[in-house]
């Protein structure tokens, strides 16, 4: 079992209600590439985890609700402990070597469309008319993060 971290400013429910209401979370480093983050909100907080991609990127993903009002039940609402361990459990490697899924990029996205359009016998031009029109930046950016403009 890995050693559990330790921080006083998430340890606590108490303390984590003295941090300001933050879009941004605070985080602590669990190990290499990987930490845990506790975003304050109006409500509960949430546990997030930040995981580095190796290419100067990483992706963020929440893992459950801190127990700031409620008392942890270890699935939905997580103390910091537990949150330090689904973090873990989450970015560990299983057995078969599969690492967690990462966010679907547009490129990948389209590629999923293709492989639908063509097994239904669609119009593959669907997809071939929206790759001309992209950026060159579109492809690489995850779909999570595409805003309306």
């Amino acid at each position: 079992m890995a050693r559990s971290i330790r921080s006083t400013t998430l340890e606590s429910r108490a303390s984590r209600l003295r941090l300001s209401i933050a879009k941004k979370p605070v985080y602590v480093k669990l190990g290499p590439q990987l930490g845990l983050g506790y975003r304050r909100n109006k409500t509960a907080g949430t546990w997030v985890m930040r995981i580095a991609d190796g290419k100067r990127g990483n992706w963020i993903r929440a893992i459950g609700n801190a127990d700031d009002f409620e008392e942890a039940d270890g699935a939905a609402i997580l103390d910091f402990w537990q949150a330090q361990e689904k973090a873990r459990k989450f970015a560990r490697e299983s057995s078969d070597g599969v690492k967690p899924a990462e966010p679907v990029t547009v490129s990948q996205a389209l590629d999923r469309y293709e492989a639908d359009l063509k097994t239904r016998g669609g119009d593959l031009g669907n997809v071939s008319r929206v790759r001309t029109h992209m950026t060159d930046a579109l492809p690489g950016k995850a779909v999570a993060l595409l805003r309306k403009v």
